[in-house]
């Protein structure tokens, strides 16, 4: 998404909470001597990041205008095998993070529409899965998280159109990415990836 929003010409923030790995993809691609890209640390299920990652878009770009929210976490099994961590990262990160990066991204956009600096409104961007349209076993938590990201989008479109802020959300089918290349060795991933991207 950063390769091709720069290309595009866009100036980006683009964050990760595996910061080291941003970094090095950043200095292998040329994002760090880039003027137009800017590179931090983000936990999606830390609030205070999420206000250091607008407070510091706010003084370098004087705010921002789109917004992605794409961290997800995936971990394939059945729900009688589930552990604490399981439930706690899929909710944590699939549902709080979205949560936190559309109601603090919200606050700010609100803020800019009305000083003028953001005339034509916002818009963030929520990625689900198409999960979250056909739902399969064996994934249960990271569909049911999905589920989730898809209710709260199409509600909070409703409560933010009137503030010139839109809300869209992305059901993608498995997408060649390393959260997807782990599922191979889990048989409760068959049904979810059957399509032949693995």
């Amino acid at each position: 998404m950063t390769k091709t929003l720069l290309a595009l010409g866009h100036r980006v923030f683009t964050t990760d909470v595996r910061y080291d790995e941003l970094l090095k993809v950043g200095k292998e691609l040329g994002w760090d001597s880039m003027e137009n890209c800017t590179m931090l640390e983000l936990d999606v299920r830390d609030r205070d990041q999420w206000r250091n990652v607008f407070e510091t878009a706010r003084k370098s770009l004087g705010g921002v205008d789109v917004v992605f929210n794409i961290a997800g976490y995936l971990k394939p099994e059945s729900t009688q095998n589930l552990k604490d961590t399981d439930i706690d990262l899929h909710i944590d990160v699939n549902v709080k993070g979205v949560i936190n990066g559309t109601w603090l991204a919200s606050q700010e956009m609100i803020k800019q529409v009305k000083d003028g600096s953001l005339p034509k409104g916002g818009h963030i961007i929520n990625f689900a899965s198409l999960g979250a349209l056909a739902p399969v076993s064996g994934v249960g938590l990271y569909i049911g998280s999905k589920y989730a990201v898809r209710g709260f989008s199409m509600c909070a479109a409703k409560d933010l159109a009137e503030h010139g802020v839109f809300v869209s959300i992305v059901c993608p089918d498995a997408i060649q990415t390393p959260m997807v290349d782990l599922q191979l060795h889990y048989k409760e991933s068959a049904m979810a990836y059957s399509g032949g991207i693995l």
